[in-house]
């Protein structure tokens, strides 16, 4: 992964129209959340709403969290539940909890 890659990574994620403020201590770095909602079967016929939100954040914009780490999307604070590299490794997605 070349620095060239992980900056034009960063700013494609910050220039995605729904980026607002991540704050990680007392870095701020504008990225894009995923909200997904689905429905899960039960096993009894009946469906359950999951919700997942996750933000995806470039590689080298922060220092990774650790799990359970306190971060802020959009002045909302959030629990890091996991990261995962994705794609060639230029950003991440982060696995948020609501605090």
């Amino acid at each position: 992964m070349a620095i060239n890659t992980r900056l034009l990574a960063a700013k494609m994620l910050a220039r995605t129209p729904d980026a607002k403020a991540l704050v990680v201590g007392s870095v701020s770095v504008l990225c894009p959340m995923d909200d997904r909602q689905e429905i899960v079967e039960d096993g009894t016929g009946g469906g359950i709403k999951a919700s997942e939100k996750a933000v995806l954040v470039a590689v080298g914009s922060f220092t990774t969290p650790t799990r359970d780490a306190t971060v802020t999307y959009d002045g909302t604070a959030y629990t890091v539940r996991d990261t995962m590299r994705q794609e060639n490794g230029d950003y991440e997605r982060w696995l948020l909890v609501p605090v």
